[in-house]
């Protein structure tokens, strides 16, 4: 089974709540909503799911996330693929939205995976860079010239009034900052820092797109062990309802 969170954005507090679960078996496709999604006086169901405490099954991937994938017949379905680092055989609806997060222009979603231990029993998952828009000329300059293996740094970003977990990703020298890491990976990140120690938490470069939206720029990889202690994404929030 492959599973994704489906975030949602509030957009009246600009916060991010994990609002349900989207699931891949050898039967078909399953969404349920999570405890996020009550807790957000603005959120209000999607609309193939009305009933929060339910789950919903469909053979096919349901339009609401089918509708975040390009489609194969476009000229840079290839080059998106490349992009992701992925092949045209392995990827797949999920892995597609896993690594793409599946964002779009006209609404406020956001789906990222689950983590699992790998085959080694470790924690890896990769990631796009996020507020590379942000960056000043100079720094999306040093994006650009970054390369694969490249060693990156973990950096908490203390002042940021949005978000007190937030982690910039600076260059090796520190002279650079080159994005942030995604929201829905901070918490755990902080925890795996503070348990294994920084030493452990190995961050590097996995690709660089300079033709690509700059939202899919720079593809990070973050490896760390998985304690026995360790359980990403458990908190109260993201509980099924159904």
């Amino acid at each position: 089974m492959k599973t994704l969170f489906v975030s949602w954005q509030d957009p009246i507090t600009r916060s991010w709540y994990p609002i349900g679960m989207l699931s891949r078996d050898s039967d078909g496709f399953e969404f349920a909503y999570t405890r996020g999604a009550q807790m957000s006086e603005n959120f209000q169901p999607l609309i193939q799911f009305k009933e929060l405490d339910k789950r919903y099954r469909s053979e096919e991937l349901f339009p609401v996330f089918a509708n975040r994938l390009m489609n194969k017949s476009r000229a840079e379905y290839e080059s998106m693929l490349e992009w992701l680092n992925l092949s045209s055989g392995d990827a797949d609806p999920i892995q597609i939205l896993a690594v793409s997060e599946g964002r779009r222009m006209t609404d406020d979603l956001c789906l990222f995976p689950r983590s699992d231990p790998n085959k080694n029993g470790d924690y890896v998952v990769n990631f796009f860079s996020h507020g590379i828009r942000y960056l000043d000329d100079e720094s999306l300059a040093r994006v650009s010239q970054l390369r694969r293996g490249e060693k990156l740094f973990l950096i908490p970003d203390e002042g940021n009034e949005h978000d007190s977990y937030a982690l910039s990703l600076e260059t090796g020298d520190l002279e650079f900052r080159v994005g942030f890491c995604p929201r829905f990976l901070v918490r755990d990140l902080h925890w795996l820092l503070a348990e294994t120690g920084p030493n452990e938490v190995e961050v590097s470069v996995e690709r660089v797109n300079p033709d690509a939206p700059l939202q899919l720029r720079l593809l990070c990889r973050v490896v760390a062990p998985w304690p026995e202690s360790f359980e990403p994404f458990s908190s109260e929030e993201f509980q099924l309802l159904a």
